[in-house]
């Protein structure tokens, strides 16, 4: 993980949705001219002073340690954001416990005009003993 490219580089602030001038205030003091870097990284191209066209940059490296350190601190959020979202499927069994779980608590929300919070949470715990 020592060559970050630009193109990883925008993948990854893409996916987590920091633009431009997020990166330009995390780095405000750690780069020199971290604007016109930035804007080239997540582009992806350079413009070519000589004869004015844009030149693909995407698999320049990234050489700025400050940067690729960050990219590590945001690739390991992204991973353990995918652990913690991956869930098993729940079963026929469990779903049919948790609908009576929550047509309990709403019988029991409404207690005499006005809500009953107690009697919801006794009933859902009653019911999380009968299941464990």
């Amino acid at each position: 993980m020592d060559e970050i490219t630009f193109k990883d580089f925008q993948k990854l602030m893409l996916k987590r949705k920091r633009s431009v001038d997020d990166l330009v205030d995390i780095f405000r003091g750690k780069l020199d001219d971290s604007r016109g870097f930035f804007e080239r990284v997540m582009s992806c191209q350079w413009r070519n002073p000589d004869d004015g066209r844009f030149e693909d940059r995407g698999d320049v490296v990234i050489p700025y340690r400050s940067v690729i350190k960050f990219y590590a601190e945001e690739l390991h959020y992204i991973e353990d954001s995918n652990k913690k979202r991956k869930r098993q499927p729940m079963s026929e069994e469990r779903k049919l416990a948790q609908l009576e779980i929550l047509e309990k608590a709403r019988a029991a929300e409404v207690c005499h005009g006005q809500k009953s919070w107690s009697g919801s949470r006794e009933i859902i715990e009653e019911v999380n003993r009968e299941l464990a």
